[in-house]
């Protein structure tokens, strides 16, 4: 236990995060998840990453963030087994910066400079949303002959 209140990032990284990672993937078999190197304070019980990469195995949707960290939650707890109750995401939150979100299908990409989710302050704030066509207009219309709705926000 004190190796893991002084190193907790070897730690982590090497036995958590490729749990993790299959845990995901075997929950959501149609999609691959990507995590940089886990950083855990234990002093501010806060869980970070890099980065964060999320894509669909049909190339349909894909997700990045380049910072998030989670902290509230009792990690020990899930760490051990011990507790999966939603009482532990009580006093979560959930920061992360520069979100992309690439929808594919409809060839529109979301973006978010900054989220912040709080559950215990119920608050969910974002900066700079933008959500637009990849594709430039004369693109769309050329794919066809009537006119098609497009969204920018």
């Amino acid at each position: 236990m004190l190796l893991f209140v002084l190193f907790p990032d070897p730690i982590i990284n090497y036995y958590f995060k490729e749990r993790i990672t299959k845990s995901f993937e075997e929950v959501n078999p149609e999609y691959s998840l990507q995590l940089s190197r886990i950083h855990f304070n234990v002093w501010e019980n806060c869980l970070s990453l890099d980065s964060l990469q999320i894509r669909a195995d049909d190339s349909t949707f894909s997700c990045r963030a380049d910072s998030l960290s989670i902290s509230g939650i009792a990690w020990l707890k899930i760490i051990l087994k011990r507790d999966y109750s939603t009482n532990l995401l009580q006093k979560s939150v959930l920061d992360a910066r520069k979100i992309t979100l690439n929808f594919q299908k409809s060839q529109y990409i979301l973006s978010l400079q900054k989220l912040h989710i709080s559950v215990a302050d119920s608050e969910l704030t974002a900066q700079l949303i933008n959500y637009s066509p990849v594709i430039n207009d004369e693109q769309i219309f050329r794919k066809s002959r009537f006119r098609q709705t497009r969204f920018r926000f």
